[in-house]
This record gives C-alpha cells, sequence and structure tokens, in this order.
C-alpha cells in the first residue's frame, strides 16, 4: 500500500518543465536501477596472462621475466583491438633499459662448424699444365659464442650474444697439404719442385637459418668481450632484423654505416615504413653483408588512480503551507475541600489496632471498643458525589477499595492508602501514565516519593499525638464499618488533638500545605501526533496537552492543537531530474593497481583496465540550487518511511549521487636493442698447388763379395735415366785369387774363385724413384792346401822333483807339427835293498807311485815339439827279520 501511495505521488506530480508522467516514471526506474545494474555487471575475462590466469601478472623485476609475466588485453567493446605486453612492470619497479643483458653467467652457447676443404691441383713446373687435381679434407673447427637469455620475455626472445672464441687449431692448410714428393703418372714419374697456397682461411660455415633463408654466417669478432657490438666491423649492407621471438624473423631495414645501438634504433625506426619481411625474395646476401638482430620487447607502466563521480538531481521547487493552531483550555478539575469530621458520642465502635509489630492482621493486634467522639476523619462533603464526573474529561477514576486485614498491611500502607488521599495517588498516577517525556514523568515520580515520604513520618508523628489509625470491625453506624479511621488512644493529648482540628488538619488535610507542597504547580504534557497523507501533502495534527497540578490536588488543562501541512519528496523523484554539466569528476592517485575488470585498448598502445563502479552514495540536500562549497552543510536525510519532507527554509531538494571506480592505465613502453651481430662469409676451398718436374735417377750395377759390401769387380754407373725407364745388366765373371802361407808349422795355399750366387731380381726391370741399385753377389768358393812341418816328442819318467830317470824315456821320434799326439804312464819296478846285521835282516823296500797325471799327457805337437814328463814319489818300506839261535837252558844243581 505504502508503496503504492509513493507511486500515486509520482503519477500525478506537476512540474514546472511540463515533462509527461511516463518519462518521469522511467527516470525514476532508471534512477532507482543504478545500484541493481551495477552490482551484476558481469566482468569479462579480457586479461588472460602468460600462466593462464584472468588477471594483469606484475613483475618485480626485469631482470628475467617469462611468457608466462606476459599479459594480454581484449578490449570490451572491440574485441579486433588487442594490446600484448611482454610484461607489467610493478609500482616503483626500475623500467628497462636494454631488451636484454650481458650479466652473471651466460645462459648457453651458440656454435659455428668452420669446415676446411683444400683443392690441391699438381702442375708440370715447365708449362704449368695439369697433372691431376683432387679435395681433401683439411679439418674442422668452432666459432663458440656465449648468450644471454635475460631481460624480458627471456625465454621466448631470441639470444644475446657476447664475445666469441674461435677454435681453428683442427684446420691446417699448408705446403703440406696433399703433398707428394713424387708423382706417378701415365707411366711417368715427377719429383715435386716447389709449392704455393692460395687462400689458407677459407672454409665452409654451418648455416644458419633466418626463415627460408639458409645463410652462412659468423658472429667471429663482431662482439667485444663486454658483449657490446663492434660496429666498426659492420660493413658493406647492413640488415636490420627484428626478431620476432626465438629463431622466428619478422621485418628487415636495409641500411649502411651503423656506428652504434642507438643508431641501429634510430635507422631501423626511420625505415619501418618500407620495411619488408626477410625472406629469400626479398633479400640477397653477399660476401661482406652484415646482419643485425634487433629484440623488441614491450613492457607496461602501471598509473593507478581513483575516478570519483559526483552527479547532481533536484526537485521541483515549492511553496511553503503555514500552521493552524487552536488552544483550548476551558477543562479543569477543582479538587473539594477535605474537613476533619469526629463522629457523634453515641455511637460505639469496635476497633482493631496494630500491634507492636505496627502490622494488622497478626497476633499482637488489640481489639478494643471507643465511643464514636474518639474517631475522626475527612469528609469531601457534598462536592464527593462530583469528583468522579469532574475527573472524567482526565480520567476514569475507579472505585475506592479497602486494604484488607488479612492482607496484613502495615500503619505505613493503610495511612497512604486512606480514603483521604485516596484521589490524590490516582491524580498522581494518571500524571505519570499521560506524561509523553520521561523528564515529566521523572518529576512526578519524585512529586509521589516525597509524598510517600510525607505520610511514612505522619504514621510516627501519630502515635507522639495520641492518634492511633484503626481498622473498625464493627460499629453502631454501619457506614463506618470495613473502613480505617484516626483513633484516640483514650489519652487526653490524643482527645484534645482531635477536638483542636486546626492542628490535625495541618498535619492530616489533603489540602495542607504539609502534602500539596510536594507538588504544587507540577506541570507536564502529552503529545501525540497523527499523520494523514493526501496526494503529495503530508497533514500531521500535533495534540499537545499541557497539565498543571494546584496546590489543592485540582487540574488545569491547556490543549493545543496544530495541524501542519508538509510537502513530501521522495528519494526518486529528486533522482529523476538529473542536472546535466552539472557533474564533477575527480581522480586521484593511488597505489593500488587494477588487475582485472573492463578493459579499453587506447589508440596509443594504451590499456585501462577499470573496476565496476562502486554503488552510488546518494545525498540530499535543503534548496534546489547547489553551492559546491558549503553542499554537505545543507544535507538532510530522508525520514524513516523514506520521505523528504520540505521544511519552512527551504524551497525544494538536491541530491548528489558519489560514485567512484579504480582504473590503472598501462602506458605501453617499448625497448628496442640489437642482441646480435653477424658477418656474412663465403663458403670456400683453401687451393694448394705443388710443381713438378720429370724425376732422374741413377743406375748403379754393383758386383759384391756374398754379404759385403767388398766389390770384386768395378761398379757400372749410368746417371740421369728417367724413373720408371727400362734397363738390364750382365753378371761378370771373377779372375781366381791364390795365396801362400808359410806358417812355423806349415805351407798353406789357399786357392779363391768366385761363383754367382743368383741373378738379381732386379737384374733388369724400370728405374725407380731415386734411382735404382743392381747388386750382383758371388759367392767365394776357397780351396786350402796343407803341408805340414815337423818336431820331436820325449817322454821322461823322472822322480818327483828330480829329473833322475826311473825307466828309459819314451822317444816317439819326428811328428808332424800340430798333429795329435798322447803318452802313457809306466809301472816302474820296485828296489829291494836288504841289510844283513848280525842280529837281523832289515829288507828295504822302495816302490814309485805316480803323483799326477801330467796336463800335457795329450796334445797338438808344437813347433818346437813336445817334451812329456811323469813324475814318481818313492815310498819307501822296511821289513826287519831277527836271525834265530839256539838257547840252552840248562839246569844245574
Amino acid at each position: 500500500m505504502f508503496k503504492q501511495d509513493r507511486r500515486e505521488i509520482f503519477s500525478f506530480r506537476k512540474y514546472k518543465n511540463g515533462r509527461t508522467d511516463s518519462k518521469l516514471i522511467g527516470a525514476t526506474l532508471l534512477a532507482l536501477g543504478v545500484g541493481l545494474v551495477t552490482t551484476t555487471q558481469s566482468v569479462s575475462a579480457d586479461v588472460v596472462n602468460g600462466a593462464g590466469g584472468s588477471e594483469v601478472a606484475l613483475v618485480d623485476s626485469v631482470d628475467k621475466t617469462t611468457s608466462t609475466n606476459t599479459n594480454t588485453f581484449t578490449d570490451d567493446t572491440d574485441t579486433s583491438k588487442v594490446a600484448k605486453f611482454d610484461a607489467v612492470l610493478n609500482k616503483g619497479v626500475a623500467e628497462p633499459t636494454k631488451a636484454n643483458e650481458n650479466k652473471g653467467d651466460a645462459d648457453g652457447t651458440d656454435t659455428v662448424t668452420v669446415t676446411s676443404e683444400t683443392t690441391v691441383n699438381y702442375k708440370l713446373e715447365e708449362d704449368k699444365s695439369l697433372l691431376k687435381t683432387e679435395t681433401v679434407a683439411t679439418g674442422q673447427g668452432t666459432i663458440t659464442t656465449p648468450y644471454d637469455k635475460k631481460g624480458l620475455a627471456a625465454d621466448t626472445d631470441g639470444k644475446d650474444y657476447r664475445e666469441s672464441t674461435a677454435d681453428k687449431s683442427g684446420i691446417s692448410v699448408s705446403e703440406e697439404t696433399g703433398k707428394q714428393d713424387t708423382l706417378e703418372l701415365n707411366g711417368k714419374v715427377y719429383e715435386r719442385t716447389r709449392s704455393e697456397v692460395e687462400g689458407a682461411d677459407k672454409a665452409k660455415y654451418s648455416k644458419t637459418q633466418f626463415n627460408d633463408i639458409e645463410a652462412s654466417v659468423s658472429p667471429e669478432g663482431m662482439h667485444n668481450k663486454l658483449g657490446e657490438i663492434d660496429y666498426t666491423k659492420t660493413t658493406g649492407k647492413v640488415y636490420l632484423v627484428e626478431e620476432t621471438s626465438d629463431g622466428h624473423y619478422g621485418k628487415f631495414v636495409e641500411t649502411n654505416g651503423v656506428s652504434s645501438d642507438e643508431d641501429a634504433v634510430s635507422k631501423w625506426k626511420a625505415g619501418l615504413a618500407n620495411a619488408k619481411d626477410f625472406t629469400k625474395a626479398n633479400v640477397t646476401l653477399q660476401e661482406g653483408d652484415s646482419i643485425l638482430v634487433l629484440d623488441k620487447d614491450t613492457y607496461a607502466v602501471a598509473n593507478p588512480s581513483l575516478v570519483k563521480t559526483k552527479k547532481r538531481y533536484s526537485s521541483p521547487t515549492y511553496e511553503v503551507i503555514p500552521d493552524v493552531v487552536d488552544t483550548d483550555s476551558s477543562v479543569n478539575f477543582d479538587n473539594p475541600t477535605y474537613v476533619l469530621e469526629q463522629i457523634n458520642a453515641d455511637q460505639t465502635a469496635n476497633i482493631l489496632e496494630a500491634g507492636k509489630d505496627g502490622i494488622f492482621g497478626t497476633s499482637d493486634d488489640v481489639e478494643r471498643t471507643v465511643t464514636g467522639d474518639k474517631i475522626a476523619d475527612f469528609s469531601a462533603g457534598s462536592g464527593k458525589a462530583f469528583i468522579k464526573e469532574d475527573l472524567k474529561p482526565f480520567f476514569n477514576l475507579p472505585d475506592y477499595n479497602v486494604l484488607p486485614v488479612n492482607t496484613n498491611p502495615s500503619i505505613k500502607d493503610v495511612l497512604k492508602n486512606h480514603e483521604s488521599y485516596y484521589v490524590l495517588y490516582e491524580i498522581l498516577k494518571f500524571a505519570e501514565n499521560e506524561a509523553t517525556s520521561d523528564s515529566d514523568k521523572e518529576k512526578i515520580r519524585a512529586a509521589k516519593s516525597k509524598v510517600d515520604a510525607y505520610l511514612d513520618s505522619v504514621a510516627t508523628t501519630l502515635e507522639s499525638k495520641g492518634l492511633k489509625v484503626a481498622y473498625v470491625k464493627d460499629s453502631t453506624l454501619s457506614n463506618i464499618r470495613g473502613k480505617y479511621y484516626f483513633v484516640s488512644d483514650g489519652s487526653t493529648e490524643g482527645d484534645q488533638f482531635l477536638a483542636n482540628s486546626e492542628e490535625a488538619s495541618k498535619l492530616l488535610s489533603p489540602n495542607s500545605s504539609n502534602i500539596h507542597s510536594n507538588f504544587e504547580n507540577l506541570t507536564f504534557s502529552n503529545v501525540k501526533e497523527t499523520k494523514s497523507i493526501s496526494g503529495d501533502i503530508e497533514t500531521t495534527v500535533k495534540v499537545e496537552k499541557n497539565y498543571k497540578i494546584l496546590d489543592t490536588a485540582s487540574l488545569e488543562l491547556e490543549t493545543i492543537t496544530t495541524t501542519k501541512r508538509t510537502h513530501l519528496v521522495t528519494k526518486e523523484n529528486i533522482l529523476s531530474n538529473y542536472l546535466e554539466g552539472q557533474d564533477t569528476v575527480t581522480k586521484e592517485e593511488t597505489s593500488d593497481l587494477v588487475k582485472k575488470g573492463s578493459v579499453k585498448v587506447n589508440d596509443d598502445g594504451s590499456v585501462t583496465v577499470t573496476t565496476v563502479e562502486t554503488m552510488p552514495v546518494y545525498k540530499f540536500y535543503k534548496g534546489v540550487s547547489f553551492d559546491r562549497d558549503n553542499e554537505n552543510s545543507n544535507e538532510v536525510q530522508p525520514d524513516s518511511d523514506g520521505f523528504l519532507r520540505l521544511s519552512d527554509d527551504a524551497n525544494g531538494f538536491s541530491a548528489t549521487a558519489e560514485s567512484s571506480h579504480n582504473e590503472t592505465t598501462y602506458n605501453k613502453r617499448e625497448v628496442i636493442t640489437p642482441i646480435r651481430a653477424y658477418k656474412v662469409v663465403a663458403d670456400g676451398n683453401s687451393v694448394v698447388t705443388h710443381y713438378y718436374r720429370e724425376k732422374k735417377a741413377p743406375l748403379n750395377v754393383n758386383y759384391y763379395l756374398e754379404n759385403t759390401t767388398t766389390s770384386l769387380a768395378p761398379s757400372e754407373n749410368q746417371a740421369d735415366l728417367p724413373v720408371k725407364s727400362d734397363y738390364t745388366t750382365q753378371a761378370k765373371t771373377i779372375e781366381p785369387k791364390t795365396e801362400v802361407q808359410d806358417l812355423p808349422e806349415k805351407t798353406v795355399t789357399t786357392v779363391t774363385t768366385y761363383e754367382l750366387v743368383a741373378t738379381p731380381d732386379n737384374a733388369n726391370g724400370k728405374i725407380a724413384e731415386g734411382g735404382t741399385t743392381v747388386n750382383y753377389y758371388y759367392r767365394a768358393v776357397v780351396n786350402t792346401t796343407e803341408v805340414a812341418k815337423k818336431a820331436p816328442v820325449l817322454v821322461n819318467y823322472y822322480i818327483e822333483n828330480t829329473e833322475t830317470k826311473l825307466a828309459p824315456s819314451d822317444d816317439q821320434g819326428q811328428k808332424d807339427i800340430g798333429s795329435k799326439y798322447t803318452s802313457e804312464t809306466k809301472v816302474i819296478e820296485p828296489k829291494v835293498e836288504t841289510e844283513d846285521l848280525p842280529d837281523r835282516v832289515v829288507t828295504k823296500t822302495t816302490r814309485y807311485e805316480l803323483v799326477s797325471v801330467p796336463s800335457d799327457k795329450e796334445g797338438t805337437v808344437p813347433v818346437e815339439g813336445k817334451v812329456v814328463n811323469y813324475y814318481y814319489r818313492p815310498v819307501v818300506t822296511t821289513e826287519t827279520v831277527m836271525k834265530k839261535a839256539p838257547a840252552l837252558v840248562n839246569y844245574y844243581v
């Protein structure tokens, strides 16, 4: 219903600009839908990083990035617009100065293989005619170049070369290449006279691929130790070639005279308009040309900002409707005057007094009978009958109820519930319930507490005055039964106090100042509002009842009724009137980079990534014109029911809708650096030419004694015969040789004749290189005749160490000198000598034993002849035989 009321307001609104209702409603819905559209907007995956993620991948260093750090941006509204960066730098990261860097350890090496082949020509010296030619392998070498893959897009970019190292130690081209000291061709032999070398450094280089171009190129000498290109070596045509990725090449620019990296880049950019693809169709490489490979990397530098947009709206202009106020003071309540009255003395009553515990209905209660003049109470007289009626404009006074004794009320409870004070307490109770402000309620509760405190003190004072509060159980006067009254305790003081109505009234009367001073002129209010809406007008009726309790506990009432008619405006109504041209857009630098969001690829190559616009924050202001300097000072908030209510000092309302988004513009940067240099080389062979003349050689024929070089006859020598020409030789007859030798022991006659051992294998043949020698070997056949001379041979047999002969010598006569001789030992007969002595016969026998066999017992007869001596050692034995004589034994007496 509420929403319907609001729609009705919008539908029937009249505006000065004459807009139609349907346009207004549509605009309102549009304004209401801003938040919904914003919160449901989807974010396209228009950012793809190299790792497959859908947000910008940032790098914190440019020393070495890879393809995982790339970022590709596709425009949200035009997918044909795509921007790709090799890297996006995080805030604070220093920008690269080169596409690659030669620092730290190299990442690898490239090797160009150098193969040497030599054409060897063999020519005749006299007319330089070619005898023959051949190609020989003369070794391999390498050109090794360390390279770096660092910087941006290190894994996909090309290689940044350092200084090359050439190792051609395996290549050898010299006069020794293909050298043959002699050459045999067509049945002839030639000897080398001299050699010459041409193009010893020529070789064939392994091919380097540039797209469909296979070229012989070399980086040797093109880079210095720092990896920098030596531009003094870039001679001939210089091809500036962009390497789009490792081993893949794009456009080229042809130039010359490049002097530095910067010059190369400058000339590259200057020639881009006419650049062509680096292919065979467009390029013809010549020896001496130079190729400079350029690496172009793109990166982005982030520029983040917070963009705040404030839009402005206004309501129509309104006129203020004045309030209508009505005041009514005609209602009041006059509380009657209370008078102390005693019962007639001729009446009696049976009363119940609380005992020492001050509690009724307990065992110490005192019951006694008193006469009527001992009993008193306050009476409103005839006014009592009108109290209920007079209070009806304020509240309905309930009937008075006595506290039953069996509920054990205290004396204080009974006193405060006494019928004399009942109306006062009900008025205070009404006041607390009627008051609408907490402060009024608190004032009323404070006043009631004071009255309570006073009556509590009265309960104590009464006893000192000789009075008690007693319950009338029975009486001769029926209308006082079952009620509490003030009763004299029977003392003179009590009786006198009752009799003195002025003093008793001052202490106990509801009209006394002791009581009404606690609430005199107490004011409180009851304020109520009712609202109703009709069209775009809200009517508020405010009824303000202002009460005052007078000193007699009477009531005065003033009722003020204010009718206020207010123009109502809704937020939607204000937001439906957008003020074009009043937007304020501010941009603040931030440190937060937007990594995903809406993507716009700008014409300058930069990319702007924008977050979703935040939900607008609406603010509403008094007045229909803006004071931008003091805009917030007039801010108002819609009430809880959603309405803005026009105040007296305003002619309408304005509103702002502030939203924001973060955006980061990734500004495109590129760095182009020459990273490799090649020199185009020509493949070729070295040439070694050996010159020859026909070779001559001698023929030497020798006649040697077998196994010697002893010449038996003069050699036959022929010089300068053509090598390989035919020759023949013949053996010779060697004259015999006779020799006679007269020796002491003999005469020897030797006759030597010579016979050919065999005909040499090369007795006939062709002249060999270096000459041919034919050696005839003869075997010496020696015939020797010997005539021996003679000498004597004598054999002697001597006693040892003497020349005393023991037997006759053996004279063997004359024997041929040098012939064999032999000798024999002899047995020497013993020599026996007997000596006959008177008493015995002594026989002495001498035998001879050979001392030793002489060493020259046998041998060859020497020139002077031979004497062989045998020596014997005498061995003497003696035998004694005693002679016999008769022995006579005589036995004499």
